[in-house]
């Protein structure tokens, strides 16, 4: 042991100019590990952050997409029910909007809570119901106006699900 200490109070000076750098380069080192990994934090965050943007967009649009087709269905029944009836024009024209919002709802949807020919066949169905009268001998299952609204309500609840779930999932 004696030795070792006669060797090193021999090398001071040595030591603490190899001791310098080498300790230098270990904090180096170790300050840009912290940064790189901050900055992989930073990154992934920012791109949650932007997921749950869209998300939280394409949400909103499902919303104004499902409130636009429950008015025209609801202006559509009200002016069946007071028998101030359609004109052509206005069934072709209630037709071609229905099936638009409903292709726009569709391609929203994300969650399994419905199977993509089930909605399509709701919509037909509903629009059967609307502008085609109540034959029951239709190609297409008339689907009555309260269960396309129920349907279309298992939809944003189970996409408001779904973005629930994923942001737990990040956080």
């Amino acid at each position: 042991m004696t030795e070792i200490s006669k060797w090193l109070a021999a090398n001071q000076a040595l030591l603490v100019s190899l001791g310098i750098p080498v300790f230098t380069v270990f904090v180096g080192f170790f300050g840009s590990y912290l940064v790189h990994k901050s900055k992989a934090d930073e990154i992934r965050l920012a791109g949650r952050v932007k997921l749950s943007e869209y998300r939280k967009e394409n949400f909103d649009e499902l919303i104004k997409q499902v409130d636009r087709i429950y008015a025209l269905v609801e202006s559509i029944c009200f002016r069946n029910a007071s028998n101030e009836g359609l004109s052509e024009e206005d069934v072709k024209k209630g037709m071609s909007e229905m099936v638009l919002i409903s292709w726009e709802i569709a391609s929203r949807i994300r969650a399994k809570v419905v199977d993509p020919e089930e909605f399509d066949q709701a919509v037909l169905g509903t629009i059967t119901h609307l502008f085609g009268g109540n034959s029951e001998d239709s190609a297409i299952g008339v689907v009555q106006v309260p269960e396309f609204r129920a349907l279309c309500r298992a939809i944003v609840r189970a996409e408001w699900e779904l973005i629930e779930s994923e942001l737990k999932r990040l956080a």
